[in-house]
């Protein structure tokens, strides 16, 4: 599934040419678009400028006028997910808000539902970041995301446990995220045998930790 278009900041950060219209932001969008597909089917290390470019109906000296070199497009579509995911989280928030109050469960589904959503429906972030040559490459862009899912988890938080103070919210997102990050590890896929699998283990695990919670905020 496409991500919405990119901002002209993703260029700047990776080196491209920042489009002078918009035009040419629906190039690098169609190039990034298709750079995504190629992931998703072939893995990172298989895929290529001139793959992408045929995949984008791209000249090469169109794809060489928006990018330099093969590394410029996978850190601007990891770029990319960084916007899209926390743009994806903030619409959640506004239509969760009542989900995540109303009970343990409903805390712990407006925090995975739309986490898992967003990873589900762009496959090749995932697989782009689960490369070992692309651990260091994408730190940055790790950390940043992490920092998204982190931000959700503290949101969900004060939404259920309003009088949790800020060193616990803190203390408890970071938990969150991690366990998340942990149990999304191939061998625990491979265990619970699909992703949905993976995301009812979640809920449990996540169910038990927030619980714990329920006196501390106020909910007994």
């Amino acid at each position: 599934m496409p991500l919405p278009p990119s901002s002209a900041a993703a260029p700047a950060r990776t080196g491209a040419r920042a489009p002078r219209q918009e035009r040419g932001q629906k190039r690098i969008d169609a190039i990034l678009d298709a750079a995504a597909t190629l992931i998703e089917e072939m893995g990172p290390d298989a895929v290529t400028v001139g793959a992408i470019g045929t995949r984008a109906g791209a000249s090469k000296g169109s794809m060489y006028h928006f990018f330099p070199d093969r590394e410029s497009v996978l850190t601007a579509l990891v770029e990319r997910h960084v916007s899209a995911l926390r743009s994806f989280l903030e619409e959640e928030r506004a239509a969760r808000a009542a989900e995540a109050a109303s009970s343990i469960d409903g805390a712990v589904r407006a925090f995975l539902g739309p986490v898992d959503a967003y990873v589900q429906r762009h496959p090749d972030l995932t697989r782009i970041l689960r490369e070992p040559a692309n651990l260091k490459r994408f730190a940055d862009q790790r950390a940043r995301l992490g920092e998204t899912v982190e931000t959700h988890a503290a949101w969900v938080l004060r939404v259920r446990y309003p009088s949790l103070d800020v060193a616990t919210v803190t203390r408890a997102s970071a938990t969150m995220l991690a366990v998340t990050s942990g149990m999304r590890s191939e061998r625990v896929l491979a265990l619970a045998g699909s992703l949905e699998g993976v995301a009812a283990e979640m809920r449990r695990v996540l169910g038990a930790y927030v619980a714990t919670y329920e006196r501390e905020g106020g909910r007994m």
